[in-house]
């Protein structure tokens, strides 16, 4: 016989067909990662030897290939016959058959994936099994294995081909990038020993804290074996054990998630208890526990233990998953086949379920039909007319599909599981997904619903959509702290994933904006800008995948504006490009304080050029102005103090309102000192007034108006200042020619200090004699003055008296002198020599004679 082709993740026989019909469903699955594997051969597979070995189940293996480490969930469904050796009548068999699976990852076995039957289920049984498993990045190979002891059933064998072809197969799944998974699978052997009694199963609990609104299915499989028929036949014919467990979730037990299971006598050894519900959940602590119960009428303990046999045994789950798209559809109170139904495949009440998928991709399907063939197995009554079959099958846009196909029989009192799972590709648009069954013999069928008054089973149909749902998320640090007009960097700027483990190098845009600076970044390969071009920006937009963008973000620089200081914000905004169509685009945004501290930058002062006037007069100073951009900041509070001096002459102020006079009283002061903030000294600096000494101009020597401005920044505690002066140029009248003598060269004003006065140290010299000793009123007499080391200085004179007159230099031994005219009251006067205006040599007396000669 040919054997058929294998299912690998879709419908190989039927390629040629979803390639003409889904021409966008392959590229659409190669644009993310693929997360679904699947195994579902048609091809029949059969154990008959050796025993107590594990083997391979053919072809019922899948290669999976992870871009990032994750957790995964493994499932596998087998619907397994048995056929049995042929005793004589009369004789009882010693020995249990026994076949039980498992799950191995990478060549290692997992007890928690073990499942055990035996040939005391019925003719036709289905086997479950699950492993919740983490696995590094890269391929990874997960392979089903069964194992056979025992020697009474000959030949255990999977054949989807007999019938019409819908009578079960088997399916390996491998699911990842699930949104949420929290599970438990205990592999401690535990019993149940009270009767009628809810009781929590040890172990089975899960706990978890829900930060967004989100769609979870819970579910649970528990495999349960009366003690005594764990290892070997009951001798108690008569015994009837029943059990059932339901799940409480934070409080509230869901009937939808009750399962029963009945063992009577020595006729069945295990019971499958299986649940599952499709809860919407809002934010919040969570708790799932599972409760189980021994009905009335019970008398022998009930016992699970993965770890019996080899530890390959029996084991056990609940988890709580949440995808990006799941739904389900639930069917209550269904109608009983009728007879006329034999032969004819027919829907399973109401259970279809609508779904719209965006875009081509990969779907999980699968299904869970309770049966009995009586009206409620806790008390009719099994006979022999029991011994009859029921297919199921799934049926997707109108198409069955062998893989999703089940057969049971009533070869054994109690509830019988039709179920089956899938993975399968569809294209994008609104699907519809029946589940349908046949009644092979001549029996009525019941879907049970209502068993119990705490638990319940019904049919119902699961769809899952495992997509990659991109979650970037800012990291940034809150408040980076620079100082004015300096280049900061800003570290540890990234853009990650929330979920990290299965984070792919996906394409983001991203947008940085500050207010009051500008942002430089270092140029980067793979960065497509939108704006600005990362060189001195004060917004940007700009693209690449997750590795491009963080190795532009590694380094981020800020300069505020010149002078500038306070709070400014960096804002980012991510938006994820990597769209799968199943959920919305998603963004993060976040915003980063910089706080640049302020500079105590140095005042500026501005002046008006020289300043000329008549000796006498009073002038009025404008365009004196002190200029600072610290004060027009917010929380700026420098004051400012200012010091004005003149060295022949008075100032006044233009107004002392909102300044503190420190010294002076700012009218008529020759120094005058005050603070205040900027707008209150610059009114007072607005209009100077300057008034020189009597007969005062700048023939006895320069004047000056001195400004200097000091600023106290209390915000950092410096202190900056600037100087500044203004000539004042002060013509002479006719007024008697005056020397006023300095008695200080320097200024000191408590601390400050006016601009350097020259000061001449010169040689000592000496006059001794002089040539003529008297001369005329009307003046002109050529007196020479002898003496020693006389300088050879502009400003040596002679004084007669009080009247100047400038010395020729001869010699460092003599300098000629011109006696002035007096008037007719002076006939005597001393004659003096000097450098200075303050220091003399000796007095030589010169007399004038004869009367004042009038022209």
């Amino acid at each position: 016989m040919t054997k058929k082709p294998v299912l690998r993740c879709w419908l190989v026989a039927a390629l040629s067909l979803w390639a003409s019909l889904l021409p966008g469903a392959a590229e659409g699955q190669s644009a993310s990662p693929q997360l679904l594997w699947c195994a579902s051969p048609l091809t029949p597979a059969s154990l008959t030897s050796p025993t107590d070995v594990w083997v391979d189940v053919s072809d019922t293996s899948v290669v999976v290939d992870l871009p990032n480490e994750a957790v995964v969930l493994i499932s596998y469904d087998v619907s397994v016959s048995h056929i049995t050796e042929l005793e004589p009548e009369g004789v009882q068999v010693a020995e249990v058959s026994e076949l039980s699976f498992r799950v191995v990852v990478d060549g290692s076995p997992y007890r928690q994936s073990a499942t055990t039957v035996d040939d005391r289920e019925p003719l036709v049984a289905v086997v479950s099994g699950y492993l919740v498993l983490e696995i590094p990045r890269g391929p990874h190979s997960v392979q089903l294995q069964w194992r056979k002891r025992g020697t009474h059933v000959v030949k255990w064998a999977v054949a989807s081909d007999v019938l019409d072809g819908f009578a079960g197969g088997r399916n390996l799944i491998v699911s990842a990038q699930h949104r949420f998974i929290w599970h438990t699978q205990p592999i401690n052997a535990v019993s149940l020993l009270s009767v009628d009694k809810w009781e929590a199963v040890p172990g089975m609990v899960v706990r978890f804290r829900l930060l967004e609104a989100a769609t979870l299915r819970f579910f649970y499989q528990l495999p349960m074996c009366i003690l005594t028929a764990c290892c070997m036949f009951g001798t108690d014919a008569a015994a009837y054990d029943e059990i059932e467990t339901v799940l409480e979730v934070n409080g509230l037990r869901y009937r939808e998630t009750g399962s029963y299971g009945i063992v009577e006598g020595a006729k069945k050894s295990t019971v499958q208890l299986q649940g599952s519900v499709i809860m919407d959940l809002i934010p919040g602590e969570y708790s799932a526990v599972l409760y189980w119960k021994s009905l009335v009428g019970s008398s022998r303990p009930w016992y699970s233990s993965p770890d019996a046999l080899d530890g390959f045994a029996m084991g056990r789950v609940l988890a709580a998953v949440g995808e990006w798209s799941i739904d389900s559809v639930s069917v209550y109170h269904l109608e009983q086949f009728k007879q006329a139904t034999v032969g004819e495949w027919s829907d399973v009440g109401d259970s279809f379920l609508q779904f719209t998928l965006p875009k081509a991709t990969q779907v999980k399907l699968s299904y869970n039909l309770p049966l009995s063939q009586s009206d409620n197995p806790q008390f009719s009554t099994w006979t022999e007319n029991s011994w009859n079959r029921v297919q199921t099958r799934l049926v997707i846009d109108g198409i069955a599909y062998r893989h999703v196909s089940s057969l049971v029989d009533g070869s054994v009192r109690g509830i019988k599981n039709a179920k089956a799972s899938m993975v399968l590709p569809l294209a994008g648009g609104s699907h519809v997904a029946r589940l349908q069954w046949q009644n092979v013999d001549n029996s009525q069928w019941r879907a049970v619903s209502f068993i119990t008054d705490q638990a319940s089973s019904y049919a119902a149909i699961f769809l899952t959509v495992n997509t990659w749902n991109n979650d970037p998320r800012i990291r940034a640090p809150a408040l980076v702290s620079g100082f004015e007009d300096e280049s900061l960097e800003i570290p540890g700027v990234s853009i990650g994933d929330t979920d990290g483990e299965m984070m792919l190098d996906y394409e983001v845009t991203v947008t940085m904006s500050v207010q009051n600076g500008v942002l430089s970044l270092d140029p980067t390969p793979g960065i497509t800008f939108g704006s600005g071009n990362g060189d001195r920006n004060d917004y940007l937009l700009f693209s690449g995948t997750l590795s491009s963008v963080n190795a532009f973000l590694a380094q981020v620089w800020y300069q505020s504006y010149l002078n500038w200081y306070g709070d400014d914000e960096l804002r980012l905004k991510v938006a994820d490009q990597g769209v799968t169509g199943f959920t919305a685009a998603t963004t993060d945004e976040t915003s980063i304080t910089i706080r640049i501290a302020s500079v105590n930058d140095v005042p500026q002062l501005l002046v008006p050029t020289t300043q000329f006037f008549l000796e006498d007069q009073q002038i009025s100073i404008f365009g004196v102005r002190v200029h600072d951009v610290d004060p027009g900041f917010p929380h700026s509070n420098s004051t400012f103090e200012i010091q004005l001096y003149v060295l022949s002459g008075v100032i006044t102020l233009s107004t002392t309102a909102g300044v503190d006079v420190i010294e002076g009283d700012g009218v008529s002061d020759q120094i005058v000192r005050f603070r205040g903030d900027l707008r209150a000294v610059n009114a007072a600096i607005f209009e100077l007034k300057y008034q020189p000494d009597t007969n005062f101009n700048s023939l006895q020597h320069a004047e000056q108006l001195g400004i200097r401005v000091r600023d106290f920044n209390y915000l950092d505690g410096t202190v900056t200042e600037a100087f500044k002066s203004i000539s004042l140029e002060i013509q002479s009248h006719d007024d008697p020619v005056l020397m006023v003598p300095l008695e200080l060269s320097t200024i000191t004003i408590h601390n400050f200090f006016s601009n350097p006065i020259p000061y001449l140290y010169e040689t000592s010299w000496t006059a001794k004699s002089i040539s003529q000793l008297e001369g005329p009123r009307s003046g002109g007499t050529q007196v020479v003055v002898q003496g020693e080391e006389f300088p050879n200085d502009v400003s040596l004179e002679c004084l007669f008296g009080e009247a100047a007159s400038p010395a020729r230099f001869l010699s460092s031994a003599s300098v000629m002198c011109q006696a002035p005219m007096v008037n007719s009251e002076t006939s005597q006067v001393p004659l003096k020599l000097t450098t200075n205006g303050q220091e003399f040599s000796q007095s030589f007396l010169f007399t004038y004679r004869g009367k004042f000669a009038t022209g």
